[in-house]
C-alpha cells in the first residue's frame, strides 16, 4: 500500500475548534462514569450537567497538528527535520506484551515515503478554576469542571484524529 502524501510540513494551530463538532464525540462512559463511578440511575443527570457546563463556555477548545516524514529505527519513530525549522526527533514506542511496536508500521528509510501526523488538543486551563471552587467547598462543581474538561479534550482528540484521517483520505476506523 502506498503511504498517503503529507499535505505539508507546517505547524497548524487551530485556536477555535467548534464545540458543536466535538460534543457528539464526547463519551462519558470512559471519563465521567468510569472516573466518578457514577451509578446508572444518575448518569443522565451527569450527562445533562456536562452538556450544560460545556455549552456555557469557559472551555476554549484548541489544538495543533503537523505532518512529518518518518522512519523506523528499532522501536523508535524517527521524525525527519523540515518545515519551520523543525529539528529531527525520536519517539520511543516500546513493544507491547505481544511483541508489537507502533514503530513497526514504518519503513526503515524516509525514502519509502512514510509519514506520521502529530497532534495535541486542549479544553483550556481549568485546574485553577476548579481548585478555587474546591477551596470554597464546592467539591461537586470542581469535579464536574475537571470532568467536563477531560471529556471535551478526549472528544477534541477524536475530532482532530478524524480531521487528519480526512486530510489523508483515509476511511473511518
Amino acid at each position: 500500500m502506498t503511504p498517503p502524501p503529507i499535505p505539508d510540513s507546517r505547524i497548524h494551530v487551530m485556536r477555535e475548534i467548534p464545540l458543536e463538532a466535538v460534543m457528539p464525540l464526547v463519551d462519558l462512559r470512559t471519563t465521567a462514569f468510569a472516573r466518578l463511578r457514577v451509578p446508572k440511575s444518575k448518569r443522565e443527570e451527569v450527562r445533562r450537567s456536562v452538556e450544560r457546563l460545556a455549552a456555557g463556555g469557559g472551555f476554549p477548545l484548541a489544538g495543533v497538528y503537523r505532518f512529518a516524514r518518518a522512519r523506523r529505527e528499532g522501536t523508535e519513530t524517527v521524525l525527519a527535520a523540515g518545515g519551520e525549522g523543525i529539528l529531527p526527533a525520536r519517539i520511543p514506542l516500546p513493544r507491547t506484551a505481544s511483541g508489537w511496536s507502533a514503530a513497526d508500521g514504518l519503513a526503515e528509510s524516509t525514502e519509502a515515503g512514510d509519514s506520521v501526523a502529530l497532534f495535541a488538543v486542549t479544553a483550556g486551563r481549568i485546574g485553577p478554576q476548579a481548585r478555587l471552587r474546591a477551596a470554597d467547598g464546592k467539591l461537586a462543581e470542581a469535579h464536574l469542571m475537571e470532568l467536563t474538561a477531560l471529556a471535551l479534550a478526549e472528544g477534541c482528540a477524536e475530532w482532530m484524529h478524524g480531521e487528519i484521517r480526512r486530510m489523508w483520505a483515509i476511511g473511518p476506523d
